[in-house]
């Protein structure tokens, strides 16, 4: 990334097709973005888009300690969003807690869980009675961000009194390892891009327990509830407004 970006900024190359290192975004984006005098005078060279892609952390239902919907409540009130959007640097994302994309088909902008940072208070009430914590294996690739982010969730559940082990791999070993259902992870931090934009392709692929294999999966939670199941084939064979 780095060479990448000296390479560009001297006129050697014109595109980086992986792009440039997080702390850079700032900089570029006074230098050469919207807002900065090259664009004034035409010359704008940086430009921000956004796409219908987000990451997120994937709970294992089927593993004992994410089975109960109450700790799974409970995390999403923990986890620090903003600074989990941070790594990203600046112009890499706003903190969210939904799975559909702005701008995209269906997309209802709700506030269900604290987007300015963890709500301690309503993580602890949301626990089930008794709750004695536990021991969280989380898998992440072995990139800079990933490894970060994996520290981040480590010490937002800490607060929880959940011990998180953290485990990277290379990425191509990550995410077969994440879509292989007897592997034995409580967590992977997931990043989600649809090849298509209608929410079946984020909806079906990451929460519809009929399409669960033994590998190869996209539902990394392997989450297979019957009644949900049912209402995301039933809304895959809409068209129009009613899909």
């Amino acid at each position: 990334m780095d060479a990448s970006l000296v390479q560009v900024t001297a006129g050697d190359r014109d595109y980086d097709a992986f792009g440039v290192p997080p702390t850079a975004h700032a900089d570029l984006g006074a230098q050469y973005g919207p807002g900065s005098s090259a664009a004034a005078q035409g010359r704008q060279r940086y430009f921000a888009n956004s796409g219908p892609v987000f990451d997120y952390l994937a709970l294992n239902t089927s593993r004992t300690l994410f089975s109960d919907v109450r700790v799974r409540k409970a995390v999403n009130y923990a986890i620090d969003r903003p600074a989990l959007t941070a790594l990203r640097g600046a112009y890499g994302g706003i903190p969210t807690d939904q799975t559909l994309t702005p701008g995209m088909p269906g997309f209802q902008g709700a506030a269900i869980y604290p987007l300015e940072g963890p709500d301690l208070t309503a993580a602890m009430a949301a626990l089930p009675p008794g709750f004695a914590g536990g021991t969280a294996v989380l898998y992440s690739s072995s990139s800079p961000i990933s490894v970060a982010a994996a520290g981040i969730v480590k010490d937002n559940l800490a607060e929880l009194d959940i011990d998180v082990e953290l485990h990277s791999f290379p990425f191509a070993q990550f995410i077969e390892k994440c879509g292989t259902r007897v592997e034995p992870f409580d967590i992977c931090l997931g990043a989600w891009g649809p090849d298509v934009y209608d929410p079946f392709y984020t909806l079906n692929h990451l929460f519809n327990g009929g399409t669960i294999q033994v590998s190869n999966n996209d539902n990394w939670s392997y989450f297979d509830d019957p009644t949900f199941n049912a209402r995301l084939d039933a809304a895959a064979l809409l068209v129009g407004p009613a899909r």
